[in-house]
């Protein structure tokens, strides 16, 4: 399988270290992970695990981020499929949504 998890940045923090967990995991699984984000401390730690990330500065809440449009689809057609976090979390641990 394929994931995709897209966030602003990958600095230090609760979300970005769930991204790199959550990719980490993946990864041992056997699957391809890549993230995007505008980079930050933790993007070392992606490539450490063999995760690819694409950087694009997606962090500012601004009209100029809708440029980036162009490049997501890229990245999008470059990695293949993706899925939302929320699925991929269901499939690693096993869990229904109700649970």
């Amino acid at each position: 399988m394929r994931i995709l998890q897209l966030l602003p940045e990958l600095k230090v923090g609760g979300v970005e270290r769930g991204t790199v967990d959550l990719s980490d995991h993946l990864v041992k699984l056997g699957h391809d992970s890549a993230v995007i984000s505008a980079g930050g401390q933790l993007v070392n730690l992606l490539s450490a695990h063999g995760a690819k990330h694409y950087e694009l500065p997606i962090a500012k809440k601004n009209i100029r981020a809708l440029s980036q449009i162009n490049n997501l689809k890229k990245i999008y057609s470059n990695v293949g499929c993706f899925l939302f976090t929320v699925v991929i979390i269901k499939q690693c641990l096993n869990l229904s949504l109700s649970d």
